[in-house]
Protein backbone atom coordinates (compact mmCIF):
# COMPACT_ATOMS: atom_id res chain seq x y z
CA UNK A 1 0.00 0.00 0.00
CA UNK A 2 1.53 3.54 -1.21
CA UNK A 3 2.22 5.90 2.15
CA UNK A 4 -1.13 8.33 2.05
CA UNK A 5 -2.95 10.01 4.73
CA UNK A 6 -5.19 7.94 6.57
CA UNK A 7 -8.76 9.60 7.49
CA UNK A 8 -11.26 6.96 8.97
CA UNK A 9 -13.67 9.42 10.69
CA UNK A 10 -15.47 11.93 8.26
CA UNK A 11 -19.47 12.88 7.69
CA UNK A 12 -21.55 13.33 4.76
CA UNK A 13 -24.89 14.74 3.91
CA UNK A 14 -26.42 11.68 4.72
CA UNK A 15 -25.87 12.34 8.19
CA UNK A 16 -24.44 15.85 10.18
CA UNK A 17 -21.95 16.48 7.24
CA UNK A 18 -22.10 20.36 4.99
CA UNK A 19 -20.40 17.94 2.00
CA UNK A 20 -21.85 15.25 -0.57
CA UNK A 21 -19.69 12.13 -0.60
CA UNK A 22 -18.43 13.19 -4.15
CA UNK A 23 -16.68 16.78 -2.42
CA UNK A 24 -15.93 14.12 0.70
CA UNK A 25 -13.88 12.12 -2.28
CA UNK A 26 -12.50 14.73 -3.76
CA UNK A 27 -10.89 16.63 -0.81
CA UNK A 28 -9.09 13.01 0.11
CA UNK A 29 -7.86 12.66 -2.75
CA UNK A 30 -6.12 16.58 -2.97
CA UNK A 31 -5.35 16.26 0.54
CA UNK A 32 -3.49 12.72 -0.68
CA UNK A 33 -5.64 10.59 1.60
CA UNK A 34 -5.42 6.86 0.98
CA UNK A 35 -7.52 4.90 3.16
CA UNK A 36 -10.76 6.66 3.81
CA UNK A 37 -14.08 6.10 5.45
CA UNK A 38 -16.95 7.78 6.13
CA UNK A 39 -18.89 6.81 9.09
CA UNK A 40 -21.98 8.58 9.00
CA UNK A 41 -23.98 8.95 12.49
CA UNK A 42 -26.21 6.22 12.32
CA UNK A 43 -26.44 5.79 8.56
CA UNK A 44 -25.24 3.68 6.05
CA UNK A 45 -26.30 5.14 2.68
CA UNK A 46 -23.04 6.89 1.56
CA UNK A 47 -21.45 3.54 1.13
CA UNK A 48 -22.42 3.30 -2.17
CA UNK A 49 -21.59 6.15 -3.95
CA UNK A 50 -18.16 5.96 -1.33
CA UNK A 51 -17.41 2.47 -3.25
CA UNK A 52 -17.78 3.69 -7.04
CA UNK A 53 -16.06 7.31 -6.46
CA UNK A 54 -12.89 5.54 -4.04
CA UNK A 55 -12.49 2.86 -6.80
CA UNK A 56 -12.41 5.76 -9.62
CA UNK A 57 -9.82 7.50 -7.40
CA UNK A 58 -7.52 5.24 -6.44
CA UNK A 59 -8.36 5.43 -2.89
CA UNK A 60 -8.40 2.27 -0.31
CA UNK A 61 -11.89 2.70 1.75
CA UNK A 62 -13.96 1.14 3.71
CA UNK A 63 -17.59 0.38 4.92
CA UNK A 64 -18.32 3.01 8.18
CA UNK A 65 -20.83 3.99 10.57
CA UNK A 66 -20.75 6.09 14.03
CA UNK A 67 -23.40 5.20 16.48
CA UNK A 68 -25.11 6.83 18.80
CA UNK A 69 -25.09 5.27 22.14
CA UNK A 70 -25.36 5.36 26.17
CA UNK A 71 -23.65 3.93 29.25
CA UNK A 72 -24.41 4.01 32.77
CA UNK A 73 -21.50 5.00 34.47
CA UNK A 74 -21.05 2.83 37.73
CA UNK A 75 -19.05 5.56 39.76
CA UNK A 76 -21.73 7.97 39.40
CA UNK A 77 -24.98 6.33 37.87
CA UNK A 78 -25.41 8.83 35.39
CA UNK A 79 -25.84 8.54 31.60
CA UNK A 80 -22.91 9.31 29.49
CA UNK A 81 -23.75 9.99 25.72
CA UNK A 82 -21.04 7.71 23.91
CA UNK A 83 -20.00 7.11 19.92
CA UNK A 84 -18.69 4.04 18.56
CA UNK A 85 -17.76 3.21 15.19
CA UNK A 86 -18.21 0.24 13.27
CA UNK A 87 -15.69 -0.68 10.45
CA UNK A 88 -16.08 -3.18 7.99
CA UNK A 89 -19.53 -3.59 8.84
CA UNK A 90 -22.27 -4.90 5.72
CA UNK A 91 -24.10 -2.21 4.90
CA UNK A 92 -26.81 -4.31 3.50
CA UNK A 93 -27.52 -6.52 6.88
CA UNK A 94 -30.94 -6.53 7.41
CA UNK A 95 -30.38 -6.56 10.73
CA UNK A 96 -28.82 -3.16 10.70
CA UNK A 97 -30.81 -1.56 7.79
CA UNK A 98 -34.23 -1.93 10.22
CA UNK A 99 -32.33 -0.46 13.64
CA UNK A 100 -31.19 2.37 11.33
CA UNK A 101 -34.19 2.73 9.64
CA UNK A 102 -36.27 2.71 13.44
CA UNK A 103 -33.98 5.59 14.13
CA UNK A 104 -34.76 7.58 10.72
CA UNK A 105 -37.93 7.18 11.14
CA UNK A 106 -38.38 8.04 14.48
CA UNK A 107 -35.89 11.61 13.69
CA UNK A 108 -38.62 12.44 10.65
CA UNK A 109 -41.87 11.81 12.52
CA UNK A 110 -40.40 14.23 15.45
CA UNK A 111 -39.18 16.56 13.14
CA UNK A 112 -42.31 16.57 11.36
CA UNK A 113 -44.41 17.57 14.26
CA UNK A 114 -42.05 20.32 14.69
CA UNK A 115 -42.28 21.53 11.71
CA UNK A 116 -46.72 21.41 12.38
CA UNK A 117 -45.70 22.71 15.48
CA UNK A 118 -44.37 26.01 13.78
CA UNK A 119 -46.95 26.18 11.38
CA UNK A 120 -49.56 26.35 14.72
CA UNK A 121 -47.85 29.26 15.91
CA UNK A 122 -47.85 31.63 13.02
CA UNK A 123 -44.34 31.11 12.30
CA UNK A 124 -43.49 32.24 8.82
CA UNK A 125 -41.82 29.10 7.13
CA UNK A 126 -39.99 29.93 3.66
CA UNK A 127 -40.86 27.27 0.73
CA UNK A 128 -37.03 26.38 0.80
CA UNK A 129 -37.48 24.80 4.27
CA UNK A 130 -40.43 22.39 2.98
CA UNK A 131 -38.47 21.75 -0.24
CA UNK A 132 -35.24 21.05 0.92
CA UNK A 133 -34.89 20.41 4.68
CA UNK A 134 -33.50 16.67 5.21
CA UNK A 135 -36.03 15.77 7.94
CA UNK A 136 -34.91 12.54 8.58
CA UNK A 137 -31.05 13.31 9.02
CA UNK A 138 -29.26 13.06 11.95
CA UNK A 139 -27.92 16.90 11.71
CA UNK A 140 -30.19 19.00 14.44
CA UNK A 141 -33.46 20.30 12.85
CA UNK A 142 -32.55 23.75 13.60
CA UNK A 143 -28.99 23.68 12.08
CA UNK A 144 -30.55 21.90 8.88
CA UNK A 145 -33.36 24.65 8.95
CA UNK A 146 -30.27 27.12 9.26
CA UNK A 147 -28.17 25.75 6.62
CA UNK A 148 -30.97 25.56 4.06
CA UNK A 149 -31.84 29.21 4.61
CA UNK A 150 -28.50 30.30 4.17
CA UNK A 151 -27.73 28.34 0.97
CA UNK A 152 -31.08 30.16 -0.54
CA UNK A 153 -29.57 33.58 0.36
CA UNK A 154 -31.52 34.82 3.46
CA UNK A 155 -29.72 37.43 5.27
CA UNK A 156 -28.30 36.72 8.50
CA UNK A 157 -30.75 38.74 10.42
CA UNK A 158 -33.03 36.73 8.91
CA UNK A 159 -32.22 33.28 9.74
CA UNK A 160 -30.74 34.05 12.92
CA UNK A 161 -34.13 35.32 14.25
CA UNK A 162 -35.66 32.39 12.83
CA UNK A 163 -33.60 30.01 14.16
CA UNK A 164 -34.06 31.58 17.82
CA UNK A 165 -38.30 31.36 17.22
CA UNK A 166 -38.11 27.36 16.61
CA UNK A 167 -35.30 26.27 19.00
CA UNK A 168 -37.66 26.18 21.46
CA UNK A 169 -39.52 23.65 19.68
CA UNK A 170 -37.05 21.60 18.71
CA UNK A 171 -37.61 17.45 19.57
CA UNK A 172 -35.47 16.45 22.89
CA UNK A 173 -35.43 12.74 20.92
CA UNK A 174 -35.50 11.21 24.07
CA UNK A 175 -34.73 7.59 24.39
CA UNK A 176 -32.78 7.87 20.81
CA UNK A 177 -29.49 6.60 21.92
CA UNK A 178 -28.90 2.49 22.26
CA UNK A 179 -26.93 0.56 25.02
CA UNK A 180 -23.10 0.73 23.71
CA UNK A 181 -22.83 -2.99 24.65
CA UNK A 182 -25.84 -3.80 22.83
CA UNK A 183 -24.61 -1.52 20.23
CA UNK A 184 -20.76 -3.54 20.17
CA UNK A 185 -23.21 -6.76 19.34
CA UNK A 186 -25.00 -5.35 16.72
CA UNK A 187 -21.50 -4.00 14.71
CA UNK A 188 -20.35 -7.25 15.02
CA UNK A 189 -23.11 -9.28 13.80
CA UNK A 190 -23.34 -7.07 11.12
CA UNK A 191 -19.21 -8.19 10.49
CA UNK A 192 -17.85 -5.01 12.12
CA UNK A 193 -15.06 -4.23 14.12
CA UNK A 194 -16.66 -1.91 16.93
CA UNK A 195 -13.70 1.12 17.65
CA UNK A 196 -14.73 3.74 20.83
CA UNK A 197 -14.57 7.08 18.77
CA UNK A 198 -12.94 10.35 19.96
CA UNK A 199 -12.96 9.37 23.97
CA UNK A 200 -11.27 12.84 24.91
CA UNK A 201 -14.90 13.89 24.63
CA UNK A 202 -16.46 11.37 26.99
CA UNK A 203 -17.10 13.23 30.29
CA UNK A 204 -15.42 11.05 32.69
CA UNK A 205 -12.54 10.75 34.46
CA UNK A 206 -9.99 8.62 32.78
CA UNK A 207 -10.07 6.10 35.80
CA UNK A 208 -13.73 5.45 34.40
CA UNK A 209 -12.65 5.88 31.04
CA UNK A 210 -10.60 2.75 31.26
CA UNK A 211 -12.87 0.88 33.58
CA UNK A 212 -15.43 1.34 30.31
CA UNK A 213 -13.02 0.39 28.17
CA UNK A 214 -12.33 -3.07 29.35
CA UNK A 215 -15.36 -3.98 30.11
CA UNK A 216 -16.06 -2.72 26.47
CA UNK A 217 -13.48 -4.78 24.89
CA UNK A 218 -15.05 -7.83 26.94
CA UNK A 219 -18.12 -8.13 24.87
CA UNK A 220 -15.97 -7.19 21.66
CA UNK A 221 -14.34 -3.50 21.47
CA UNK A 222 -11.39 -4.10 19.05
CA UNK A 223 -10.19 -0.13 19.03
CA UNK A 224 -10.12 3.15 20.30
CA UNK A 225 -9.92 6.32 17.72
CA UNK A 226 -6.35 7.53 19.20
CA UNK A 227 -5.26 10.50 16.34
CA UNK A 228 -8.38 12.87 16.89
CA UNK A 229 -8.22 16.47 14.87
CA UNK A 230 -9.34 18.09 18.20
CA UNK A 231 -7.62 16.13 20.69
CA UNK A 232 -4.91 18.01 22.62
CA UNK A 233 -1.56 16.59 23.13
CA UNK A 234 -2.18 15.55 26.84
CA UNK A 235 -6.10 13.89 25.27
CA UNK A 236 -4.03 12.21 22.63
CA UNK A 237 -1.62 10.37 24.77
CA UNK A 238 -4.46 9.29 27.29
CA UNK A 239 -6.17 8.20 24.08
CA UNK A 240 -3.12 5.94 23.34
CA UNK A 241 -2.81 4.94 26.86
CA UNK A 242 -6.04 4.07 26.81
CA UNK A 243 -5.39 1.61 23.32
CA UNK A 244 -2.09 0.61 24.47
CA UNK A 245 -2.78 -0.59 27.63
CA UNK A 246 -6.02 -2.48 26.90
CA UNK A 247 -4.37 -4.06 24.21
CA UNK A 248 -6.61 -2.39 22.00
CA UNK A 249 -5.89 -0.83 18.10
CA UNK A 250 -5.57 2.44 17.36
CA UNK A 251 -7.50 4.69 14.52
CA UNK A 252 -7.25 7.98 13.05
CA UNK A 253 -9.93 10.55 12.25
CA UNK A 254 -10.34 13.92 11.32
CA UNK A 255 -13.93 13.88 12.17
CA UNK A 256 -14.59 16.67 9.15
CA UNK A 257 -18.03 17.55 9.30
CA UNK A 258 -17.55 21.17 7.17
CA UNK A 259 -15.84 24.06 6.67
CA UNK A 260 -15.30 25.74 10.57
CA UNK A 261 -13.03 28.47 12.06
CA UNK A 262 -10.18 26.18 13.20
CA UNK A 263 -9.78 25.12 9.25
CA UNK A 264 -9.79 21.40 9.89
CA UNK A 265 -9.52 19.73 6.54
CA UNK A 266 -9.81 15.55 5.91
CA UNK A 267 -6.80 13.67 6.56
CA UNK A 268 -4.57 16.54 8.12
CA UNK A 269 -6.74 17.77 10.48
CA UNK A 270 -6.36 21.13 12.52
CA UNK A 271 -3.01 22.87 10.73
CA UNK A 272 -1.67 19.54 10.04
CA UNK A 273 -1.95 18.04 13.14
CA UNK A 274 -3.45 14.40 12.01
CA UNK A 275 -1.22 13.57 8.85
CA UNK A 276 -0.77 9.79 9.46
CA UNK A 277 0.12 7.97 7.05
CA UNK A 278 0.12 4.15 9.05
CA UNK A 279 -2.01 2.69 12.02
CA UNK A 280 -2.62 -0.17 13.88
CA UNK A 281 -6.11 -0.51 12.87
CA UNK A 282 -5.57 -0.24 8.95
CA UNK A 283 -2.74 -2.92 9.47
CA UNK A 284 -5.31 -4.90 11.10
CA UNK A 285 -7.70 -4.13 8.69
CA UNK A 286 -5.47 -5.08 5.50
CA UNK A 287 -3.91 -8.01 6.90
CA UNK A 288 -7.47 -9.22 7.70
CA UNK A 289 -8.13 -7.98 3.52
CA UNK A 290 -11.29 -5.79 4.66
CA UNK A 291 -10.07 -2.65 3.00
CA UNK A 292 -11.42 -2.14 -0.35
CA UNK A 293 -9.94 -0.74 -3.59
Amino acid sequence: MEKKYIDLHTHSTFSDGFKSVSELVEMAKVNDVGVFAIADHDDVRSYEFLRALAKKNNINFISAIEMSTYYINPADRQMKKIHLLGYGIDPYNSALAEELNFYRTKRFKENIQMLNNMLIQGIDVPNCIFDEVKFDNYLSIATEMRRVLYKNNYDEDFVEDFVAKIKPLVPKYKDYEIDVFDAIKRIKQSGGIPVLAHPHEIKMSFEDKDRLVKSLKLVGLKGVEVYCSEASVEETRENKLLADENGLLASVGSDYHRPDLQRKTIGKGINNNLCKTACSLVDYLQDERLLNK
